[in-house]
């Protein structure tokens, strides 16, 4: 599971899940902007790291001690970790990259459960403290998250340090720096430019930013973080969103489309998030956006997906037809659908056959 993803750190094992404050959040903004891995006059001789079949690497003031290990998930999956970790001065610097055998399981924000509760049973450190956390997507696709806490040791020498932990769809990758409070502002530079550095796989990203054009050609797998669901498409869907009113709040509507030249064949999945369970006129209006524009219902069916139920409807529409599947969960509706010439063609038959059957929500 994700949580795993903190486990296990080398060197200062202690500060493995540690510490940040606001001026560092000012670093986790300026490296959140690409192309900046540029050393300045405070990070000469700064080394690549590269772990082998990674598909990561870092700068860092020197070349990372390491070590390799296998473990295993909960689940029973198998997991490869390789782990590196450098003392600079005053400055700790760490890296480790989980690769889990089947695909990483879980939400990014699972990350948070354990961190505090570690650090606070440790005997090094005292008072342990989550001052800020975020998660968000980043533009390469991956699911990202960045965390803040405050402690200091059994002497009182009190510690900050940053972590930014990547989420792909088979690897967890962790990366931090600690330092003590009083030399925090003196290193600004240097924890910007390590976090500037970090290079990750773009193959791995859980949802690869897409330009949404079909395909057949080129599958692949989008698990967007904000969608809740995995699906194989035909080429990179294309990321979409819209808001709607539901008891005086503002919810988010998430569409994720391939589609061929001219707009046919469609590929897409609409998540309609309410964050709560959808009230039963939810249902009724997302169906009937197809009628009130002139689709024509051919055939309804119920329908099911990892336990969750629906419905299945057939449409056509001027020498257009669509298929569209609907299930409802307890935060939201999911609306996956292909829409395309209604007219024979064996290869498109199977490629909406393989897009509704990878369909899976997380």
């Amino acid at each position: 599971m994700l949580d795993r993803a903190l486990a296990r750190p080398l060197g200062w094992a202690l500060l493995g899940t540690v510490l940040c404050t606001p001026l560092l959040l000012g670093c986790f903004q300026q490296a959140n902007r690409a192309g900046r891995a540029t050393p300045s006059a405070g990070t000469p001789d700064w080394v690549v790291n590269a772990p082998p079949s990674t598909g990561f690497q870092v700068s860092m003031p020197g070349r990372a001690q390491t070590e390799t290990s296998v473990e295993t998930e909960i689940d029973g999956a198998k997991a490869s970790v390789v782990e590196g970790h450098l003392v600079s001065g005053p400055m700790y610097f760490e890296y480790a990259v989980r690769t889990v055998e089947g695909g990483v399981a879980g939400e990014v924000e699972d990350l948070r459960e354990p961190a505090a509760q570690r650090l606070s049973a440790r005997r090094s450190f005292n008072d342990v403290r989550v001052r800020e956390e975020r998660s968000y997507r980043d533009d390469t696709g991956y699911r990202v998250l960045e965390r803040v806490f405050d402690s200091q040791t059994d002497n009182g020498l009190a510690f900050t340090a940053y972590i930014r932990v990547y989420v792909g769809r088979a690897r967890v990758i962790r990366t931090m720096v600690a330092l003590p409070t009083a030399n925090e502002r003196a290193y600004v530079a240097q924890t910007s430019y390590f976090f500037d550095s970090v290079r990750l796989d773009p193959a791995d990203a859980a949802s690869p930013a897409g330009d949404g054009r079909y395909d057949p050609n080129a599958w692949s797998w989008a698990y967007p973080p904000e969608g809740g669901f995995a699906a194989y498409y035909p080429g990179l869907p294309r990321y979409e969103s819209s808001t709607f009113m539901h008891e005086d709040e503002e919810r988010t509507i998430h569409r994720y489309v391939v589609s061929g030249a001219g707009g046919s064949p469609v590929f897409a999945v609409r998540a309609i998030h309410y964050g709560e369970r959808p009230p039963d006129e939810a249902f009724n209006s997302a169906r009937g956006s197809w009628t009130s524009s002139g689709w024509e219902i051919l055939d309804e069916r119920p329908s099911q997906r990892t336990g969750y139920g629906g419905l299945e409807l057939a449409l056509e529409k001027e020498g257009r037809r669509a298929r569209v599947r609907y299930y409802v969960t307890n935060v939201g509706i999911y609306e996956v659908y292909v829409e395309r010439a209604d007219a024979p063609g064996a290869d498109l038959d199977r490629a909406e056959r393989r897009f509704f059957a990878s369909f899976r929500m997380l």
